[in-house]
């Protein structure tokens, strides 16, 4: 993602996108270590980048590395549509305040205005918490989080019953520093991941399981992996 340094490079993160994880999982196992490089998927950094779950899920798959993916970040993103429409999804990269006199700032209180870049155009989403226009989960500008815990079992070889959904919390109005106000907002969300994951399980099993042992077709179409 964008804006962790004042040095506006665009991926500050070498693993940024499936293409990423495919090259450097190749180079551990030249050294024999290929078993211990995992990827801990988190959604918000795909919709930041135009991409949504399961066309990633589907590519990984498609390309025989599936087993990637070894654990989730559940955290989700809500594009801001007046600042991507003011910067674009490069984000701002003028007149932050991260920079004195054509240099980077020696104070760290200038430096934090590099992350504008990204705030400019999104929020980060403890899950739960956003209501979202319907059309925001075409445009890959949210995640589908129902989707998402479908598309996991859908496409990828997981042992899902041991597999772990860690929620991070980095919605900026909710991230209060009093732990009695906290707890029940960090409750809710939890309990809502929980449920949307259970929601997931029972989909997957009525579509994949139920209906197809008794020959029963699925309805409608669903979400499709590379459509625009």
């Amino acid at each position: 993602m964008p804006g962790w340094t004042i040095g506006d490079h665009w991926h500050n993160n070498i693993a940024y996108t499936p293409g990423a994880w495919i090259a450097l999982h190749r180079i551990c196992e030249k050294h024999g270590v290929g078993d211990q490089f995992r990827i801990h998927y988190d959604p918000s950094h795909a919709i930041l980048m135009g991409q949504d779950t399961r066309s990633i899920f589907q590519y990984l798959k498609d390309e025989g590395y599936g087993f990637l993916i070894g654990g989730f970040h559940v955290k989700g993103q809500v594009i801001d549509a007046k600042g991507l429409a003011a910067w674009g999804s490069g984000g701002q990269t003028m007149e932050r305040g991260d920079w004195v006199n054509g240099q980077p700032s020696k104070r760290a209180a200038d430096q934090v205005n590099a992350w504008k870049k990204q705030t400019v155009l999104c929020e980060h989403e403890l899950p739960g918490t956003a209501r979202h226009d319907p059309l925001a989960y075409l445009q890959n500008r949210t995640v589908d989080w129902l989707d998402h815990q479908l598309a996991a079992r859908e496409l990828l070889p997981l042992d899902v019953s041991n597999t772990h959904l860690v929620v991070e919390h980095e919605y900026p109005a909710a991230r209060i520093q009093d732990r009695a106000r906290l707890k029940p907002i960090l409750q809710g969300s939890l309990a809502f991941v929980r449920h949307i994951d259970e929601a997931a399980g029972c989909m997957y099993a009525l579509q994949h399981e139920v209906l197809a042992s008794q020959g029963i077709p699925v309805q409608g179409v669903g979400r499709q992996a590379y459509r625009s």
